[in-house]
């Protein structure tokens, strides 16, 4: 029989052939289970076991672990198991920690296999974890940084999986009281290591906890856990980690200040809680440019400069003690000193004027009087106390001189203290005085000495016509440039700023708000610029600086730019990023393997920012590149032999002298298993006494494997077969019985050793036990021999023999068994000769004690061997830095301790036995002591040494030959500051011209100081000189502070002060006389600024006027005066040298410009050169009056406006008129003559000339009036003058406004867009200008939507739409309007606007909520109603009119319609629930209204479901095959399980199955689940096996109501046991959609066969009969394992498969997978099963089909049952 597998196209389909022998059994067990327990059975796997004495055993001895019944052939433990000792004997393990055993089975059978057992071991949590040392010693400094760490072992637990360590789960329990550490547990990337770390987590301090006591718990995963325990000794490193501590926080003192410098303030003193050095404090004040200073030592503060109240009352001096530890820590305190005021000051004027920033006074000529012209301010520096003021006064302040014509006044100011007005007291012209020199004195009420002192102010006389055409200042240079070092001091020049402007004096400022303004300070009057603050030129290099000028009287400014460049000093040291830092690297890396980088930082520029770096020692197998700090080793590190390497790393600039920093850098060398363990010794003996029990300790074995960590851990395993009667302890090598021996044999053990990194020893250690009754014993000569030997001996150096007493028998053999772990020593075996098998290292050993056994047979024994390491002197001293730095104070003395040098030497005695030299000792400044290394201080002065100097301490060992190293300190000698700065001449002298350039540096004094403490600064010493006009720059250069005038001073005596930087401060003064060379600057002045004469007009010529003197404060030539007029003058003559004047005609005082006063300008000149000096005076001659002119209008036409509203007496306009001559003559009267039109309503004031209204005014009956007034003055004969008023009336706001109409109304369409012109408002105001201007407004209710919808453009009145509409929200609005003039008060008018709303189709058909689901039977009619629905629409008429339609149905189709009207939804053609898709179906219906514009209507859409109930329509189908094989012949198995499909739903579709005998007996066979389709064997035992099929009919019905036919399927079980040969696979497609009946497959033979046809070729022997051949389909499915038999059709005796229905992809399956089964028997011979698998395509008509044709073949083998004969089978396939 052949069954046939229809297969997915492209899919592999795998074949599982029944397997020849049995597999391998696994079972599992738990270890540390008890003797006994069933692991598992073999007894079902074999037959014929048990019976006549053969039975199942193990192949190999298994005996130690399990037992095996021979009977039953259960497995069972023989004892309980450890599996972490099968680990360490090299059992293997599976990833999941199981061991793994493997068992082989026998059997008594001859010919059974043997049977493969595999026993999984499975672990239990029986260890704790446990660490490799109970306790550690760990070390941590006490300023380290909260996250330092150090490495701890991590714990280890032999057991597996989650029961092994928790890395995750470490603890501190005990000790860590105050939370200052915590463990981090990481893991390796591969996860194979772990590792772990304690982190501190505070600051730790030594001087609060010096030492910590952690307890470490462990913890497994078990469940229990389990836990372990280490236990954790912490040392802390003390550092100068406490700075010295003020006993005070502030030190308070009141002095005067006039206290003679170096008198004792007050005295200091600090507390350091660290010991010697580090705990020596000295003192230093925080800013050395104060005026104080203090004893380093002693802390007495005291004053190093004079003092001044003024320029600062109280100082906040910053105190810092540093202690003497290295680096030196400083505490800090501070000092308030008090200064307390004398009276050393005179009153100082300050005088503000206008415009701000103005140095002189201006005042208008002709200004009233009452104007003020300057403020000024007397104030006194001094205290209130000191200058005898009484509580709110001040200075007295008065003018003293220059107001002779008193045309000023000083008032003082009523509301602000000390404040004085100068003012005009009368007016003047500028013609009479272009210029007022005014002085002021201010005094005070000092006591015991009253001060006071004058001040003078410029008043000019300014024209304002011209002040609009002043030019700016101009400059002799478009930029100033200079170089300052960064440590120029402040108040170094920057500049001299110069301008010139023909305006007077100017005034220089810091132009805008520049960021570098606070760098530099300008002075306002002289323009000089000087720094204000230390220069930095890492924070600026380039400083730009505007300076703006302008004169001090006002007008434009000019600027110009100041340009600094800051010169880098080397003022900056190189800083590291990280100063300490701890990096790992793995050994065995190779050579220029990056370890990291260090950056250090230097913040100066060029040369002096470059860093270069270093390493110290440089020979520790690193290197640093010095130009990127990247550190590389620069050979193959070993672990084993330096674990660590602590390194210095320095960084140095190319500064001069150059500046370093260091840092640092610990390289942890992290270890890799590059060592297998090592057996020493490598052979092991041991003898064991009769009676030994089980357990019995026999020895220890031991590997040595210097790896770190689980690398170094070694675990022990036995290797070799013992029978079961040791066992070793896997991490201790201990080995112990485990059965008795058998004292008849020798046993030799092969121990092997693995570390946990998984390195195996090369060679496993021999263990040989010999179980012997007697005890034979070997006697050394000596039990104890002692030799001694040199470190470093070569190689095979012998150490001594050792021997037996009975001479050397025959056989013996020596070996070290104990005490050389590291295998130094090598003992021959034969002769016992003890020689060296590696150099030894005292330092790393000093004695070993090795227990050296011999051996003969079974005789034994043992002997001590005691070896000494004696040294040689192979360590050199080693100093802990080989480099330091240490700085001195300015009061170390002699004898005080510098530094203490530590040097250390592993080797001992004379070896390691140190003295200290010095090799380098500048001026030999040092001495060290011999043998504590302390270097002190000789003496208290180094002359000509300054600086750092270099000292070189040698630390040397007294070996022989003797070795040595050297230390290189660096001193800094902060030296000693006891010499002042000594001048390079004892007194200075020069000469100024009196007119020398303001800011010109015209001298420079220079001082050295022998000390060189830093650079020496000066200043000048007398505050008086500090006040004058010469002033000195800090670098010693004299300038000119302000103008120098020698006829107020002609010489200057100055003293110079020369002060170092120094703690204390030393200084020196010298006198710079400075002499002031005359120069022709003064001019002639005169007795007055104006001279005033009267004359009577008409009188004769040449009368005496007047005289005028003047005086010249110059000397010599410089000094006569002679008199001039500026001017030529036709009526006056001046006398030349005397000043007398006089007329030259007879005047007239109303004739000419100058008829009642004369003024004109007098000169007068001196006689000086290159060029005379004038002064001027002016002149002013009055002449008396005669009454001779008639008054005169200001204006011939006066215009005038007013009001209408305006009332009696208000005034209306000022006359203005008048008369040339003087007194009565000049006094004037006013009357109105006459007007037009006439009775004008006004009046006129006689005296005043004031016209006021009289009479009540109309602008709209009369717009304007005209009045003639008359001007009369009072002489006689009276004379008089006319003019005229033109007066016009002015509107007032009495008219409202008016609208067109006081209704409005229009209409508008609710689609009309925002901003649509509504309606547009009119109204008018007879007023006229303001008055008549109309704005309008809406008014609306509150909450009237209007509100929001409408826009009144208020100049317009043109009503605007805001926001869309909407008529079927509101119809029409009913607004107000109101327009309003722009009068004042305002006048007003309402009207009323009716807006009607216009629809349009603009609201959308809405669904009302209704139903949306539905259900309707299956054989509903059509026409029958299935649902309704409704919709509104908000719009009216056409617009809300609806029209429904169903525009989708899904499924597509047309099976229901709905009524345009009404709604009503239908059926409209015949429905099936079991159609494809066809149970519910979604309708989508469309509404619509019916506005008149097609385009413009609109729609809305609605879902709704109609579900199809089940009526009984549908008969059952088999989808089963109508064929199974019968696969197991027992009663009760089931057969098959049939299954019938009944489209139909609940009872319709539920199907119950029966069973029906076709006419013969085959049904007895037989029973049938009527429920599940079950189909039982009942009658196995009756079984006819010959016959090939038996075949029953069942039925399934359904339980509808009425019920359908039952379906029925005639039912073929197939007997054949076996299925002979392998499948044969076809591969064949259909086109979807074919008809019933299609051809799939043709398997029968046929005369004349065609291609596609099968064809079967059979050859039998002769005699045989003919064979029948039948066709089976016993399987049909789709893919996804759906029956589908019921779509094909196979006939049973010629193989034709077809299809049964007409398939369609659409139905989801696309591949099918069928089974044919082809029986071939005859009457003779039984039937034989061949299997067919069909893989069938179903595909589409869009798929092109080839057809080709594939052969298969097969043939049976010959045998005595069944007979030779071939089949070829033919196919048609189909591939693309």
């Amino acid at each position: 029989m052949v069954t046939v597998r229809v297969v997915l196209p492209l899919l592999v389909v795998a074949i599982t052939l029944p397997a020849s022998t049995a597999g391998r059994l696994v079972f599992r067990v738990s270890e540390e289970l008890p003797a006994a327990i069933l692991v598992g059975t073999v007894g079902g796997l074999a037959e014929g076991v048990g019976s006549g004495g053969v039975a199942f055993r193990f192949a190999e001895d298994h005996e130690s672990l399990f037992v095996i019944d021979a009977i039953s052939g259960d497995i069972r433990t023989n004892r309980p198991i450890d599996r972490e000792a099968l680990v360490a004997a090299g059992a293997a393990v599976r990833p999941s920690g199981e061991v793994v055993v493997d068992l082989v089975v026998l059997s008594g059978a001859a010919s059974a296999a043997p049977i493969e057992v595999r026993v999984h071991i499975t672990d239990v949590n029986d260890h704790a974890p446990a660490f490799s040392e109970d306790s550690v010693a760990v070390t941590f400094r006490e300023e380290a940084a909260i996250g330092r760490r150090a490495l701890l072992d991590t714990a280890r637990d032999p057991d597996a999986g989650p029961n092994s360590v928790d890395h995750e789960a470490y603890a501190i329990v005990e000790g860590d009281h105050a939370a200052s550490f915590r463990l981090e547990a990481t893991l390796s990337p591969g996860g194979e290591r772990a590792f772990l770390h304690l982190v501190t987590t505070t600051v730790l301090d030594r001087e609060i906890t010096s030492a910590y006591q952690l307890m470490v718990r462990a913890q497994d995963g078990g469940r229990p856990p389990r836990f372990g325990y280490m236990k954790v000794n912490i040392s802390v490193l003390d550092t100068n980690d406490h700075v010295p501590a003020f006993e005070r926080s502030l030190y308070e003192t009141t002095v005067p200040e006039d206290v003679p410098v170096g008198t004792s303030l007050f005295t200091i003193s600090a507390t350091d809680l660290d010991a010697d050095a580090n705990g020596h404090v000295t003192y230093i004040l925080s800013d050395f440019t104060s005026p104080f200073m203090v004893d380093a030592q002693g802390g007495i503060v005291r004053t190093r400069l004079p003092l001044d109240y003024e320029h600062r009352r109280e100082y906040t001096v910053g105190l810092r003690a540093t202690d003497g530890g290295s680096p030196p820590q400083s505490g800090r305190s501070g000092a308030l000193v008090r200064v307390t005021d004398v009276n050393d000051n005179a009153p100082s004027v300050r005088f503000v004027f206008a415009p701000p920033g103005a140095r002189h006074a201006a005042v208008d000529q002709g200004a009233p009087p009452g104007t003020v012209v300057a403020l000024v301010t007397a104030t006194d520096v001094d205290s209130d106390e000191a200058n005898g003021f009484g509580p709110g006064r001040g200075p007295v302040l008065s003018i003293a001189s220059g107001n002779e014509w008193a045309h000023f006044m000083l008032e003082s100011s009523p509301a602000v203290q000390g404040l004085g007005l100068v003012k005009v007291a009368e007016s003047f012209s500028r013609d009479a005085q272009l210029m007022y020199n005014l002085t002021l004195v201010a005094s005070d009420r000092g006591s015991p000495l009253a001060r006071s002192t004058s001040s003078h102010l410029l008043i000019i006389v300014r024209d304002p016509a011209k002040e609009a055409l002043r030019p700016p200042p101009t400059f002799s240079k478009t930029v100033y440039k200079n170089r300052l070092p960064e440590n120029a001091p402040i108040g170094s020049f920057v500049a001299a700023v110069s301008a010139h402007s023909e305006d007077g004096p100017l005034h220089y400022s810091v132009s805008g708000h520049s960021r570098v303004g606070g760098y530099f300070v300008v002075d306002r009057a002289t323009g000089l610029v000087t720094t204000a603050r230390e220069l930095d030129c890492e924070a600026a290099a380039e400083l730009t600086l505007n300076v703006s000028v302008r004169a001090q009287s006002g007008g434009p400014s000019a600027y110009i730019p100041v340009l600094l460049t800051v010169e880098d000093l080397n003022d900056n040291s190189p800083t590291f990023e990280e100063e300490n830092r701890e990096v790992v690297v793995e050994e065995n890396v190779p050579a220029g393997t990056v370890v990291t980088w260090v950056i250090a930082h230097d913040s100066d520029k060029g040369l002096n920012g470059t860093v270069l770096y270093g390493l110290i020692p440089s020979d520790a197998g690193f290197h640093i590149d010095q130009a990127s700090g990247k550190i590389t080793t620069t050979r193959v590190l070993d672990r084993e032999h330096i674990a660590y390497h602590e390194l210095t790393v320095t960084a140095m600039d190319l500064g001069q002298p150059s500046r370093s920093a260091e840092a640092f850098l610990r390289v942890t060398i992290a270890d890799v298993n590059d060592y297998a363990p090592v057996f020493r010794p490598s052979t092991y003996f041991t003898i064991v006494q009769p009676g030994a029990a089980r357990g019995t300790f026999l020895m220890t074995v031991v590997a040595f494997d210097p790896d770190a960590g689980r690398n170094g851990t070694v675990l022990y395993g036995l290797s070799a077969p013992v029978g079961g009667h040791f066992e070793i302890e896997t991490a201790t090598g201990h080995i112990s019985l485990r059965e008795p021996l058998d004292h008849s044999k020798t046993y030799k053990l092969l121990v092997t050793a693995r570390d946990e990194g998984g390195r195996d020893a090369e060679q496993p250690a021999e263990v040989i036990i010999y179980p012997v009754a007697h005890d034979y014993s070997l006697t050394f000569k000596q039990s104890i021999y002692a030799f001694a030997v040199f470190e470093n001996a070569p190689v095979r150096t012998v150490l001594g023999q050792v021997s037996l007493t009975a001479g050397v028998p025959e056989g013996v053999s020596y070996y070290i068994f104990k005490g050389d772990p590291t295998g130094v020593f090598n003992v021959d075996p034969l002769s016992g000769m003890l020689l060296l098998a590696q150099p030894p290292d005292r330092e790393a050993q000093e004695t070993y004690r090795l227990t050296l056994v011999a051996r003969r047979g079974l005789a034994a024994g043992e002997t001590r061997i005691n070896i000494s390491i004696i040294d040689q002197n192979d360590h050199i001293p080693t100093f802990i830095l080989p480099k330091d730095h240490v700085a001195l104070d300015g009061e170390s003395v002699p004898g005080r301790t510098v530094y203490r040098a530590s040097a250390s030497d592993l080797d001992p005695g004379p070896n390691g036995l140190i003295s200290y030299s010095l090799k380098n000792n500048p001026s030999g400044l040092f001495h060290v002591d011999a043998n504590t290394g302390l270097v002190t201080l000789v003496g208290h002065r180094w002359p000509g040494v300054s600086g750092t100097v270099v000292v070189e301490v040698i630390a040397r060992d007294q070996g022989i030959p003797t070795l040595s190293s050297i230390l290189t300190l660096k001193v800094s000698l902060p030296t000693k500051n006891e010499h002042p700065p000594m001048f390079e001449q004892q007194n200075y002298v020069a000469d100024v011209s009196e007119n020398i350039a303001i800011n010109t540096r015209f001298l420079v004094v220079r001082a050295t100081d022998p000390d060189d403490v830093g650079p020496v600064l000066f200043t000048l010493s007398s505050k008086s000189d500090r006040s004058g006009p010469i002033g000195l720059f800090p670098d010693g250069w004299l300038y000119i502070r302000s103008t120098l005038d020698r006829e107020r001073q002609s010489k200057y005596d100055l003293s110079v002060l020369a002060y170092d930087s120094g703690q204390p401060s030393q200084s020196s003064t010298v006198t710079v006389h400075v002499h002031v060379i005359d120069e022709n600057d003064n001019q002639p002045v005169f007795e007055s600024a104006v001279y005033d004469f009267e004359v009577m007009e008409g009188g004769l010529a040449g009368s005496t006027i007047g005289r005028i003197h003047a005086t010249d404060a110059d000397e010599g030539a410089g000094g006569k005066v002679l008199y001039t007029l500026e001017s030529l003058q036709s009526d006056f003559s001046l006398d030349i040298h005397s000043g007398l004047l006089s007329t030259q005609r007879s005047l007239d005082r109303e004739a000419g410009s100058h008829s009642s006063v004369y003024s004109f300008i007098v000169l007068a000149t001196d006689g000086g050169w290159p060029q005379a000096l004038q002064g001027q005076a002016r002149v002013r001659v009055h002449v008396m009056d005669k009454n001779d002119h008639s008054p005169v209008f200001s204006l011939h036409i006066y215009r005038v406006a007013i009001s209408e509203g305006a009332t009696m007496d208000t005034p209306v306009a000022r006359l203005s008129a008048s008369d040339a001559d003087m007194g009565s003559n000049a006094v004037i009267q006013f009357s109105i003559t006459s007007s037009d039109p006439a009775h004008a309503p006004f009046a006129i004031d006689t005296s005043t000339g004031q016209v006021k209204v009289a009479g009540p005014l109309d602008r709209e009956v009369v717009e304007a009036y005209v009045l003639n007034v008359s001007a009369a003055d009072q002489g006689q004969p009276q004379l008089s003058s006319t003019a005229l008023i033109l007066m016009s009336i002015l509107d007032e706001n009495d008219c409202d406004p008016i609208f067109q109409t006081v209704s409005f109304s229009t209409d508008i369409a609710e689609d009309a867009r925002p901003g649509s012109l509504v309606v547009a408002v009119t109204a008018h105001d007879c007023d006229v200008g303001t008055n008549g201007e109309l704005r309008y407004t809406l008014i609306t209710k509150g909450g009237d939507p209007a509100h929001h919808l409408f826009h009144i453009d208020s100049a317009t009145g043109h009503i605007l739409l805001v926001r869309p509409l909407d008529f079927e929200l509101q119809t029409e609005y009913r607004l107000k309007v109101i327009v309003e003039d722009s009068g004042r008060p305002s006048r007003t008018a309402t009207a009323s606007l009716l807006v009607r709303v216009v629809d349009v189709n603009d609201n959308t058909p809405v669904f009302l909520r209704s139903k949306v689901a539905f259900s309707i039977a299956e054989d509903s009619s059509i026409g029958m109603s299935v649902a309704a629905v409704s919709a509104k629409d908000s719009d009216t008429g056409p617009n809300g009119d609806l029209r429904y339609s169903l525009i989708q149905q899904i499924p597509p189709g047309k099976k229901f319609s709905i009524d345009p009207i009404s709604g009503i939804v239908r059926v409209a053609s015949p429905l099936d629930r079991e159609g494809r898709g066809a149970g519910s179906f979604l309708l989508t219906v469309c509404v619509t209204d019916q506005a008149l514009q097609v385009f413009t209507r609109l729609s809305a859409i609605t879902n709704i479901t109609v579900t199809l109930t089940d009526v009984n329509d549908n008969r059952p189908v088999f989808v089963s095959p109508p064929a199974f094989r019968l696969r197991a012949a027992r009663s009760g198995a089931v057969l098959a399980a049939l299954s019938a499909h009944d489209a139909d739903s609940g009872h319709n579709g539920d199907i119950r199955y029966n069973l029906r005998a076709p006419g013969d007996d085959d049904v007895a066979y037989f029973s049938l689940d009527s429920f599940t389709g079950a189909l039982h064997l009942t009658m196995a035992s009756t079984l006819q096996i010959g016959r090939p099929v038996l075949e029953v009919e069942v039925t399934a019905s359904d339980r509808g109501s009425p019920s359908m036919p039952p379906a029925q399927i005639r039912l073929a079980v197939i007997l054949s046991p076996s299925t002979y040969g392998p499948p044969i696979h076809f591969h064949t497609s259909v086109q979807e959609e074919q008809p019933a009946g299609t051809l799939l497959i043709f398997l029968a033979e046929q005369a004349g066969a065609r291609a596609g046809d099968i064809m079967r070729e059979v050859t039998v022997r002769p005699g045989s009969a003919s064979i029948m051949t039948e066709y089976y389909l016993t399987a049909a499915h789709s893919v996804d394992g759906r029956l589908s038999a019921h779509l094909f059709r196979l006939e049973r005796h010629n193989g034709r498969l077809e299809t049964a229905v007409s398939l369609d992809r659409d139905d989801g399956d696309e591949h099918f997978e069928l089974e044919i089964c082809v029986l071939s028997y005859t009457a003779s011979i039984p039937a034989i099963v061949h299997t067919i698998q069909v893989l069938f395509l179903l595909h589409s008509f869009h798929l092109n089909q080839l057809l080709s044709f594939h052969t298969y073949r097969l043939r049976w083998a010959q045998s005595n049952t069944v007979p030779n004969y071939e089949c070829g089978i033919f196919a048609v396939t189909s591939s693309k």
